[in-house]
């Protein structure tokens, strides 16, 4: 009965896994698809990037993917009532998330070209202030870090 009970358990945790997984997979790659799409593959690897970088600050930001996808105010796309998709190009998006996922599940390294990216936890296509470091422009959008963070480490 004690076994039983341990397989039931290890079945609900490793289903709710899952679930959150693809949750967290399909709240990448919406932002990542809605915020940069125009700027092709490293554009939307580099949004990624950020939104991953945030969940290493939960006193920011916070700990889950779709918790800083979601927080109030943080990306504009969620703001738009009817939202387009071009599916060949969002099922793209779909793999490259899963695949940023798994890396970052794995704690593995970004992609190479987006070693810049490492401290990325905001970008725009504004110029940001005096407590932000500007890191690198990626065709229409800047990317920064806190000034602390970048400081810090």
């Amino acid at each position: 009965m004690k076994t039983l009970k341990k397989i039931v358990t290890l079945v609900i945790l490793v289903c709710s896994m899952n679930v959150y997984s693809n949750d967290s997979i399909s709240c990448l790659s919406e932002a990542a698809y809605h915020e940069a799409r125009g700027d092709g593959i490293s554009g939307m690897q580099a949004v990624m990037m950020v939104i991953i970088n945030r969940t290493k600050y939960p006193h920011i930001f916070s700990k889950s993917i779709c918790g800083v996808v979601h927080q109030k105010g943080q990306f504009s796309y969620l703001q738009k009532k009817h939202r387009k998709y071009d599916s060949k190009l969002k099922k793209e998006v779909d793999k490259l998330a899963k695949s940023m996922y798994n890396a970052y599940l794995q704690n593995d390294s970004e992609p190479k070209n987006l070693s810049w990216a490492r401290q990325a936890l905001f970008y725009n296509t504004v110029k940001f202030g005096k407590g932000f470091v500007f890191i690198k422009q990626e065709k229409n959008h800047l990317f920064y870090t806190l000034r602390k963070i970048h400081k810090y480490g």
